[in-house]
């Protein structure tokens, strides 16, 4: 099994902090916003490999394979998914590269063996509150099956707070089998979600997938996560009080 970590883009909401540096190096309580997510990896031996882009020579100091998306600039999330498994044939994780979790996360995502695995949010609500006056023009819809936590619709522009059943957090696993169904559409079809694959996000394929009937199953997990798109995402109460919890139990000895 391999991690793949998307980390080409700018982060420009980030301003300054992406001046001179990627999105997922800016630092985070003292510590590059990365190594949170390597620190947790590394506990369960699993193979990292990068996607960089945006001044990408700055992963190299972390000794781990990284495919470069060249066009970062021209291109979306999806495009440089899909430049890191073009050649794989295996279960992969798919994280985004601004985010970071608690390793109870991670230990939830690894329970199910096969299939679309997604970790959701279920406290979502008042971490939102905390970093926006207006939190559903930033919230995506999600909602699931009560019965099964099959996921029926993800990612799209929601109306109100009812269609949102929790949140997807940028964390995902794929078996073998739906990898290679899912790299077989991306390369025959070239579009997802009615986007070019090379402009669209990776919940674009994630919600065409739905469309197409494929099973993606909701892991809801209460918290234990942050993700960093402006500098009040890491300077607000509620996600420095959400750090503080991660922090205590990834480093606990």
């Amino acid at each position: 099994m391999k991690v793949v970590i998307l980390a080409a883009g700018m982060g420009t909401r980030l301003g300054k902090l992406t001046e001179n540096k990627p999105k997922c190096m800016v630092e985070v309580n003292g510590k590059p916003l990365i190594q949170y997510q390597l620190d947790v990896l590394s506990r369960e031996n699993l193979e990292v490999l990068f996607v960089g882009g945006y001044k990408a020579e700055f992963l190299n100091q972390f000794e781990k394979p990284v495919v470069l998306n060249e066009e970062f600039d021209k291109t979306n999330m999806l495009w440089s998914f899909y430049l890191a498994i073009k050649d794989l044939d295996e279960e992969v994780i798919v994280s985004y590269g601004d985010i970071i979790y608690s390793k109870n996360i991670l230990s939830e995502l690894l329970k199910l063996e096969k299939g679309i695995v997604v970790i959701s949010d279920k406290d979502f609500l008042p971490y939102w509150e905390g970093r926006s006056e207006d939190p559903l023009s930033d919230l995506e819809t999600f909602r699931v099956d009560d019965n099964s936590n099959q996921i029926r619709e993800l990612g799209l522009r929601p109306k109100n707070l009812n269609e949102i059943q929790g949140q997807y957090i940028g964390l995902v696993k794929i078996d073998a089998e739906n990898l290679r169904r899912i790299k077989s559409l991306i390369e025959n079809d070239k579009v997802v979600n009615n986007k070019p694959v090379r402009n669209a996000y990776f919940t674009d394929l994630l919600q065409e997938l739905i469309a197409r009937d494929y099973q993606l199953t909701a892991v809801p997990v209460p918290g234990g996560w942050i993700e960093v798109d402006t500098p009040e995402d890491i300077s607000c109460d509620v996600a420095q009080k959400r750090l503080e919890k991660i922090i205590e139990v990834n480093y606990a000895n």
